[in-house]
């Protein structure tokens, strides 16, 4: 296994569903035909993803690089280009990603309270 694929360093690009949503509906609204990726633009690494959670729930500390091993084969990088969803159809996203990791923590929080 490639040392750079493990302790979190793979880059993906998320994006909060709510952002999802309306990129989708964007798209549908415009007159752009075609392949078009629906993506944040702005890849962050799996560490970063995991330490805005852990900062949302208050436990850094829990977290723990490394002690599982990435999965064969496993990709660095799985971005999307969104030019097309920027330029052609103006669309870009609302929420960062501390700012969809507090939402989706909370949508959690309220749903294991019920």
């Amino acid at each position: 296994e490639p040392a750079r694929c493990t302790h979190g360093n793979q880059i993906r690009d998320y994006l909060y569903v709510e952002d999802v949503a309306s990129a989708f509906v964007a798209l549908l609204r415009s007159e752009v035909t075609g392949p078009v990726n629906i993506s944040s633009g702005r890849p962050v690494t799996l560490r970063e993803l995991a330490l805005a959670a852990a900062d949302c729930i208050g436990s850094r500390e829990r977290l723990q690089f490394g002690a599982l091993p990435s999965p064969p084969n496993e990709p660095l990088l799985i971005i999307g280009d969104n030019r097309c969803l920027a330029d052609e159809v103006g669309w870009t996203p609302t929420f960062d990603l501390a700012a969809g990791m507090a939402r989706t923590v909370s949508f959690w929080r309220e749903r294991s309270l019920a």
